[in-house]
């Protein structure tokens, strides 16, 4: 076996002929003048990232990491030990009222709840206070 059977095996005298016409040319020296320079070393990978941000905000793109948190923001997921569920039937007007004193105070229910309980105590420890004459209790017993 020779070499050129090993390499080609569907290798013609023809097809090696047409192949051999492809040749590099050698450069001329206008070419050698204008060639770009040498390739100077590789950038490490931060550089690489830098050089990517630069780019990216020349360009109006904004960033892809996480923005830190500047201020506190208030989530509805409280750890406050209020972890029992009441269901009250109310009129739409004591909902609304609930509602209002939660957002305008910026509390959540269980404090206004909480704080409306501790009102009505004090009331309740002075019953001569003026509170009870505008109130109607009857049918409640």
């Amino acid at each position: 076996m020779t070499d050129s059977a090993l390499t080609d095996p569907f290798a013609d005298d023809e097809a090696d002929a047409f192949a051999a016409t492809f040749k590099p040319k050698p450069k001329t020296e206008e070419a050698v003048k204008t060639a770009p320079a040498k390739k100077s070393a590789p950038l490490k990978t931060a550089d690489v990232v830098k050089v990517a941000d630069k780019v990216a905000a020349e360009e109006g793109f904004s960033s892809r990491k996480p923005k830190k948190k500047k201020t506190f923001r208030r989530s509805d997921n409280f750890r406050t030990g209020r972890n029992e569920h009441i269901g009250v039937k109310v009129r739409i007007e004591e909902k609304n009222r609930l509602a209002e004193i939660a957002e305008e105070r910026d509390w959540v229910y269980g404090q206004v709840i909480q704080y409306a309980l501790d009102a009505l105590q004090e009331k309740i420890a002075d019953p001569g206070d003026k509170f009870w004459e505008s109130r109607n209790f009857h049918g409640v017993e």
